[in-house]
């Protein structure tokens, strides 16, 4: 057996949305939403925050007087999460594995 260790690993929770640059030119954009220390937590913390965007979306189509969240869909992936509304991604949430340099 092998006497190395595996290395140490941390897993970041990013969410990425796509938006318009000051140039008028689409980008996407991430965001660091929280660094969990077991994929389980990572998993965990990044459905959270899919969750309470859509809840947002939900809330602001009923203030807005929408009959509901009509056409808004989780969807889970391999990496994470998407939230669709009417067939279009709005926001994905996804996890990012990195190695922590032991000190």
């Amino acid at each position: 057996m092998n006497s190395e260790s595996f290395p140490i690993e941390e897993y970041e929770v990013v969410r990425f949305v796509y938006a318009m640059s000051p140039d008028g030119v689409p980008e996407a954009r991430g965001e660091t939403r929280a660094i969990r220390h077991t994929i389980e937590d990572a998993f965990s913390k990044t459905k959270d925050c899919v969750l309470d965007e859509w809840e947002r979306l939900r809330d602001q189509a009923l203030l807005s007087g929408l009959d509901g969240p009509r056409g808004f869909e989780v969807i889970d992936t391999e990496y994470g999460y998407d939230l669709l509304v009417e067939g279009e991604l709005v926001v994905r949430y996804l996890i990012h594995v990195r190695e922590v340099s032991a000190t």
